[in-house]
């Protein structure tokens, strides 16, 4: 009798082990279901002309092109990175939701509204007039894909280097 009451309670104290594990796994995406996902709702976000026009022109225009000069991309109220286009982005860190691209004359040329901070995230690329540019799902802060309107695959960012459909490197990044 001692033997099957110890039986059953290896067993029990077995499965609370076993049953009581949260596995964690991440999903996996490739091009079709980070479209899928990108297209399966649009997001109706407002931004305010004033906010917009707050940013028409980089408001530490010489500060951060000589960071970027210097290879200094972390600031204590931002982060910033060059495109090799010769645009460059910048990350307010007190609203991570937006990132404001630059040409190398500090004016606004898009900005980004990620949907939230945590992966994955819809992320929509805008024209300073509010039109939509494209849209993309970022699935790690070091990989995301982007898409044009129509669902076509503008490109796939894995760390510092977006490829194309054909994976050809068509821009690669300092940060952001």
């Amino acid at each position: 009798m001692k033997k099957i009451i110890l039986y059953f309670l290896v067993i029990f104290i077995f499965s609370q082990s076993v049953f009581g594990t949260v596995i964690n796994c991440e999903i996996e995406y490739n091009v079709q279901k980070a479209s899928e996902e990108v297209f399966k709702s649009q997001a109706n976000l407002n931004v305010s002309n004033d906010l917009i026009n707050k940013y028409l022109y980089d408001p530490n225009y010489t500060e951060n092109t000589l960071g970027i000069k210097n290879n200094i991309t972390t600031f204590s109220n931002r982060i910033i990175g060059q495109f090799s286009d010769n645009t460059y982005g910048v990350m307010y860190l007190n609203n991570q939701h937006f990132y404001w691209f630059y040409n190398s004359r500090g004016e606004l040329i898009s900005y980004s509204i990620k949907e939230k901070t945590e992966y994955p995230t819809k992320i929509t690329k805008y024209k300073p007039n509010g039109s939509i540019i494209n849209t993309g799902l970022k699935i790690s802060n070091n990989e995301s894909y982007i898409f044009k309107k129509n669902g076509e695959l503008i490109g796939h960012w894995i760390n510092n280097k977006c490829y194309d459909a054909n994976n050809n490197i068509i821009l690669i990044r300092s940060k952001i």
